[in-house]
């Protein structure tokens, strides 16, 4: 039952000695019903008014009423519970993401019960920040969690930080996530005896990098994901990906495979929004969300595109692209410096991508089937995509080696390997 006061008083007293599992006595207060937008699953439908003829004590002694007991959902169960379903998660911090802004216009998380706001009437022009925290507990899998607004940037969460999460609400944002919302409690280190016995397990599970298994299959790139948890454990084949359903449809798969970088698009580059959290080009449409419109040409920035295609040889492959930030980290050289070469230095610009040619790596791949219709001719178009979550570089041992089947497959006339290039594609980047 929920306990209002509008008593500077109370509203003390309450302030000091109020905490969870603490017994509270009131006497003469007013009871009334609540108000349906206030109504939550768990609540009773009835409150009770504190105001100045009320009293309120807290007992110290051994009243003989059993302490509450918060009822906790394992990481592991959330994958087959309702979307837009409450529930209670405590989990220790394993990764923190970077701080994402987008438009406010694009949501659609309120459709399934799991948006960060219920009332807010969105902004074309409005801004949304998120940060993505990635929580495991001693199931052994991990979830996304997704912080909104203000919590997205003064929430002080770090890597092996203990999270309580109160009434955190599921979502289906590939494969199943986790959404903070305004009515979310967040409890960071709680002192609760399930802490303390949490970090001490996952502490002992971290010393086994192939334990950890993510429910979120989905990817986002300010949380990306990570060499020590599956699916990255687990290999497909060029071979096996091109035949299978992967992404077809309205599917979304997240998928592992090793492959050498056969050919890099030269085109690797956009020009990008000049508000660091946001990525978006501004080649095609200037932004117009607020805190986005600086086109100054003092500020430029730039961010990586790159289109690769990998594979054991130079028949079987598959085209992939990666963005940034994790193209940052394969270049090792941000964007806005390698354009830069391109412009006044093209030589330079070709060694920096063709470094990459030949270099094998283990990459964490999301697909999907695009869906888009042309606004000049009125048509749909579809494209199966493949973006890198996730990627590992592999020395020379590691990895599957190609067979005899493959290289003969490779070699020219002359029963030499066909080499590998550098190729410009026509084509806008996005």
């Amino acid at each position: 039952m929920k306990v209002l006061t509008f008593e500077e008083e109370v509203i003390d007293g309450l302030l000091k000695n109020a905490a969870v599992g603490v017994v509270m006595r009131l006497e003469s207060v007013r009871l009334q019903e609540t108000q349906a937008k206030y109504l939550r699953n768990g609540l009773l439908p009835i409150e009770a008014v504190v105001d100045h003829n009320s009293r309120i004590e807290f007992p110290l002694q051994d009243h003989g009423i059993p302490s509450l007991s918060l009822e906790l959902t394992k990481i592991s169960l959330l994958r087959a519970m309702k979307v837009g379903t409450e529930v209670n998660v405590i989990g220790v911090v394993l990764h923190v993401g970077e701080v994402e802004a987008m438009s406010e216009k694009k949501r659609v998380a309120g459709k399934s019960g799991d948006g960060e706001s219920e009332s807010e009437e969105e902004d074309p022009k409005g801004e949304r920040v998120r940060r993505e925290v990635q929580l495991v507990d001693d199931s052994a899998h991990v979830v996304r969690v997704a912080l909104w607004k203000g919590r997205a940037t003064s929430m002080a969460v770090k890597r092996d930080s203990i999270l309580l999460l109160k009434k955190v609400v599921i979502a289906a944002h590939g494969g199943i996530s986790l959404n903070v919302y305004e009515k979310t409690k967040v409890d960071k280190d709680p002192k609760v005896a399930e802490g303390t016995s949490l970090k001490n397990c996952c502490n002992n599970l971290a010393s086994n990098p192939q334990t950890f298994r993510h429910i979120s299959s989905g990817y986002s790139a300010g949380s990306g994901l990570f060499t020590d948890i599956e699916p990255r454990s687990n290999v497909l084949t060029i071979p096996e990906v091109q035949k299978s359903n992967l992404g077809t449809g309205s599917r979304v798969d997240t998928f592992n495979v090793e492959g050498r970088i056969q050919v890099v698009d030269r085109n690797a580059v956009y020009e990008a929004c000049r508000n660091t959290r946001c990525n978006k080009s501004i080649e095609k449409s200037p932004r117009d969300i607020e805190g986005h419109e600086d086109t100054s040409d003092d500020n430029r920035r730039f961010c990586y595109h790159l289109k690769l295609t990998i594979g054991q040889d130079r028949r079987r492959t598959i085209d992939v692209s990666v963005f940034t930030p994790l193209a940052d980290k394969m270049l090792e050289e941000d964007a806005t410096e390698v354009v830069k070469k391109r412009d006044h230095m093209p030589g330079q610009y070709d060694e920096v991508l063709g470094a990459l040619l030949k270099t094998k790596w283990r990459f964490t791949i999301q697909a999907r089937t695009q869906l888009w219709k042309n606004k000049w001719s009125g048509e749909w178009s579809r494209k199966l995509t493949y973006v890198v979550t996730g990627e590992e570089q592999l020395g020379e041992e590691e990895g599957e080696d190609e067979d005899e089947e493959s290289r003969e497959d490779v070699e020219g006339e002359n029963g030499e390997d066909e080499v590998p290039e550098v190729f410009e594609e026509e084509g806008d980047s996005d």
